[in-house]
């Protein structure tokens, strides 16, 4: 069933991103309305939902996200959840460890399973203790599907990325998907070489995103958050899809050769996951006041509860594609990208 699309993205490689248009949808597709159930029973029926139907989500009788309690009780405020939102936590290895067993999506795998197997919470992502120093690093999923996207689309489409390496820190130049802007990600720690293994739970990087800065700002936690947002994300697979002499050509420097990822701690989406957010835009929030009345498109924070409930139901088979040892192999990236642009 086709659908008219909303000018969102204008970008030529990003167009393939504009979601259909709410009242295209609501007119050609038939309404099943969530009002006073579970988020488990809405992610479940979202993920076998069929083409000729879309979700209206009553939300003066549905929340959505975690309540809080103060003088009233409420949903979290959506930035708040994205910000301070709980997280499936890898299991903390040491730096010897790490090197003897730090793979990473072994790592999520094992989480994920635990997490299907505990009582139902909302969570923001995955995120991992480093082996030193007081920070944690968190993958919001959200984001890591767009990071993806992003990624797919650019490699696919040949457009030209900015890769720099200067001082061994690489630098990313990722496109916006809307203006003329550039996302300019520089990383630290990388995962190369031998330590790789150890490295990546260092990896960090440095970003005018102001979505990830916003993010990294947490008040619930003591530690300082390294939040990677979907264009530090499609940075990290650009950068691993770089040819060596990229940087090099480009400044004339012969010393900028940049080195081989070798783990991929952010894997792709599944196939499940896939199929889960095409749904995904066909979910609405149905507002009423007297007798007018409008469909509003999720915000991130609501599609990331939907999801984590998702993930819970689906089990870590079913949620990402885990590489072989968890490596940054070039194959398995591009086959990656032809999946999700499918």
């Amino acid at each position: 069933m086709g659908y008219r699309s909303t000018t969102i993205y204008k970008k030529p490689w990003a167009q393939r991103f504009n979601p259909p248009r709410i009242d295209d949808v609501a007119r050609k597709t038939d309404t099943v309305r969530a009002n006073g159930v579970s988020i488990e029973m809405i992610a479940e029926f979202i993920a076998v939902m069929e083409d000729n139907q879309h979700v209206d989500i009553i939300r003066d009788q549905q929340m959505l996200l975690p309540v809080v309690e103060d003088f009233t009780i409420h949903e979290m405020d959506p930035a708040y959840f994205m910000r301070d939102g709980g997280t499936i936590n890898l299991r903390f290895l040491t730096r010897r460890e790490l090197l003897r067993n730090g793979n990473p999506q072994e790592l999520l795998y094992d989480a994920l399973r635990k997490y299907s197997k505990s009582n139902f919470r909302s969570v923001r992502g995955y995120s991992w203790m480093p082996y030193m120093g007081g920070v944690r690093f968190v993958v919001p999923t959200v984001h890591q599907k767009t990071g993806w996207d992003i990624a797919a689309a650019l490699c696919t489409d040949g457009v030209e990325v900015k890769v720099l390496n200067p001082r061994g820190k690489s630098v990313v130049y990722v496109p916006s998907r809307r203006t003329d802007e550039e996302y300019a990600v520089r990383f630290y720690n990388l995962p190369t070489g031998e330590n790789a293994y150890a490295a990546w739970s260092l990896t960090s990087h440095k970003t005018d995103s102001m979505q990830a800065v916003f993010a990294g700002m947490t008040e619930l936690s003591r530690l300082e958050q390294v939040v990677f947002g979907q264009h530090q994300i499609a940075a990290y697979l650009l950068r691993g899809m770089a040819e060596p002499y990229a940087a090099a050509d480009r400044t004339g420097k012969d010393w900028q050769i940049l080195e081989d990822l070798v783990v991929l701690p952010f894997p792709p989406p599944s196939n499940e996951m896939l199929s889960f957010f095409r749904n995904l835009e066909r979910v609405y929030n149905y507002r009423s006041d007297g007798k007018y009345h409008r469909r509003e498109r999720l915000n991130l924070a609501e599609q990331q509860v939907l999801l984590s409930a998702w993930m819970h139901q689906a089990g870590p088979d079913n949620v990402f594609d885990y590489s072989p040892e968890g490596r940054f192999d070039k194959a398995f990236v591009r086959a990656a990208f032809e999946r999700i642009l499918s």
